[in-house]
């Protein structure tokens, strides 16, 4: 139950005389490689190699931007998986690193008009999802066919999205709420990412939220939620986590089905850049500061 940091590695600056600046990672071909999104390029992925310390290929689009990644499956980072989905607010594809230099797009679906998505996120089975600026989430259960199923929502940007280990629940994250979405229809027969759920089958979305009176005591108006996430507990949900500036909140999913939305917050001594619960160990959660990270006992927070 410590910290240990095995390696540094060297900080990316530039690639082949090119400035570039990092804003996505995604582990890759056995957790030996991450592939690197350039927010100066939208047309290109970096795979750097991780026992190498540096960048060794360039994957390119040709005129397709890459908004986000993700594996082909949940935990498709740990296999030699050479293929991965990508989006953008036009199109959804896949991206391998066997396809040519000038284009390393293998199927892709493009839309008439842009659906603003810009967040991806794969099952355990291979279905996936998106959501983006407008709100809106598309399941799908492959590439190069229509969504499954359009969920409007609330109109505000999906900042984050979480699918729990059964592939049953979605947890959106959103600057000032968090939603916990029940994919399955209201029998629990199928699966909003296998079939088109009639508008009378789909279940209400929950909203989470700190209580008013929690937003003026800790001085939280301007602040804005960081990524959402499950407990993952191949048993069942637990917990689910976020933090709002210097604070970390814990909502408990088994409250949550009985309608208690009861939270548990606990102020850090600095800002909270993102938080995860400990593979395996559902009572502790590891935090992510500027320039430290730190382990905490939930049994701690009151």
């Amino acid at each position: 139950d410590t910290l240990e940091k095995l390696s540094s590695l060297p900080v990316i600056q530039e690639y082949k005389g090119k400035e570039v600046v990092l804003n996505k990672g995604l582990l890759y071909k056995s957790e030996q490689n991450m592939l690197l999104l350039d927010q100066n390029n939208p047309y290109v992925l970096y795979q750097y190699d991780l026992p190498k310390g540096k960048i060794v290929s360039e994957w390119n689009t040709d005129k397709t931007t890459i908004s986000d990644i993700c594996p082909l499956k949940r935990n498709g980072q740990t296999t030699d998986e050479k293929i991965i989905y990508g989006v953008n607010p036009k199109s959804v594809f896949t991206l391998d690193e066997r396809m040519n230099n000038k284009n390393n797009i293998g199927e892709i679906k493009t839309y008439a008009q842009k659906n603003y998505a810009n967040k991806i996120l794969s099952s355990g089975e291979g279905q996936f999802v998106t959501g983006g600026e407008k709100g809106d989430l598309r399941f799908y259960d492959r590439i190069g066919i229509k969504a499954k199923n359009l969920m409007s929502l609330y109109g505000d940007p999906i900042r984050h999205i979480e699918i729990s280990y059964d592939d049953q629940y979605l947890l959106l994250t959103c600057d000032k709420y968090l939603l916990l979405i029940n994919a399955t229809d209201l029998k629990g027969e199928d699966s909003a990412f296998k079939r088109t759920l009639k508008l009378d089958e789909r279940r209400k979305p929950i909203t989470l939220q700190l209580k008013t009176k929690d937003i003026a005591k800790y001085d939280l108006q301007d602040a804005c939620f960081t990524n959402a996430r499950f407990d993952p507990n191949e048993n069942g949900l637990n917990n689910i986590i976020t933090s709002l500036g210097e604070y970390v909140i814990i909502w408990n999913y088994n409250d949550i089905r009985k309608g208690k939305f009861n939270y548990k917050i606990k102020k850090t001594d600095d800002l909270v850049i993102d938080n995860y619960f400990k593979v395996g160990k559902g009572n502790k959660i590891i935090v992510g500061m500027p320039t430290k990270m730190r382990i905490q006992n939930l049994k701690k927070i009151k």
